[in-house]
């Protein structure tokens, strides 16, 4: 298992399975080693497992990841105010949910179709769209572990990549991963055993092309993860927020050891600035939130 240093005090641990590998066949033991995903105990979250991996049999192509530090950072939720079940902010839309008194999160998943955002002007853009642990409240505030897909846009030009973050580390972007406008990504954090979990396993695919890929990273120094709180966030840069139109996060679960939590069953946020609405949510269903470009 390859050992990936960056700067910042960043350790990545990926993995090297063989070709052709199907995790629909392989043993615990060899999901484990080569990286992939647990087969979860959970009857709703292994039919899930069990269909992603049958869509993407044959076609499967494991990306042994690259890596860069994005200089593009994550923030949390600024300026966030609370008013019947709805967080209003400058920077993060979607949804929130806590787990149950006395659990705290180890998992999270969800996938989503990548928008085609557009840039209004010649101005700099930066949308994020994420799933994550913490950043939200309580002794979780001041970390998240999150990955998702940056669109970056400039003028008529725009480049998309998948990411990965333990704030406050820096951002790492996977420079090999290709992901397009339009593609079915699906995205797996979990954190054994939850709280004061001190790595986490992230796993990334494409549904629409086949590539996936999947690595541990490691917390933060002096960081242990709280799981007090869970997240599907369409993400405004510091200024702007490009028209995404609207995307769908789909299969919305956070897992607290043998406890579930749909994304739809928390509170909401939505992104406003001078009073205007810019991005807005609206939980669909427990597993299903909806953000929509409002301007």
């Amino acid at each position: 298992m390859p050992l990936i240093t960056l700067e910042g005090d960043i350790s990545i641990t990926t993995f090297e399975p063989p070709s052709g590998f199907d995790p629909l066949a392989a043993t615990d033991a060899e999901l484990e080693q080569y990286g992939f995903p647990s087969r979860p105990d959970h009857p709703r979250l292994l039919t899930l497992y069990q269909r992603v991996f049958t869509r993407l049999k044959g076609r499967l192509k494991y990306i042994e990841p690259a890596f860069r530090i994005s200089r593009e950072a994550s923030g949390d939720p600024r300026d966030r105010l609370p008013s019947a079940s709805v967080y209003t902010g400058d920077n993060w839309s979607g949804g929130v949910v806590q787990p149950p008194p006395g659990k705290s999160f180890n998992q999270v998943l969800g996938q989503w179709v990548v928008p085609n955002a557009y840039p209004m002007s010649g101005e700099v853009f930066l949308n994020s769209y994420w799933i994550g642990l913490d950043g939200f409240t309580g002794s979780g505030a001041g970390e998240a572990l999150q990955a998702g897909v940056d669109c970056f846009l400039f003028g008529t030009s725009s480049s998309l990549y998948p990411w990965h973050q333990w704030a406050p580390s820096p951002k790492v972007a996977i420079t090999n991963l290709i992901v397009s406008a339009g593609d079915l990504v699906m995205i797996n954090i979990s954190a054994s055993p939850g709280a004061g979990a001190t790595t986490a396993k992230v796993s990334i695919a494409n549904i629409s092309s086949g590539a996936a890929t999947s690595y541990v990273i490691l917390a933060p120094s002096s960081q242990k993860l709280a799981g007090n709180s869970a997240e599907w966030i369409v993400e405004a840069d510091p200024d702007h927020l490009a028209d995404y139109g609207q995307v769908f996060f789909d299969n919305c679960i956070a897992c607290a050891g043998n406890c579930g939590a749909g994304g739809g069953t928390g509170e909401k946020l939505d992104i406003s600035r001078g009073n205007i609405p810019i991005s807005e949510a609206t939980l669909i269903t427990s597993q299903i939130i909806q953000c929509r470009y409002s301007v």
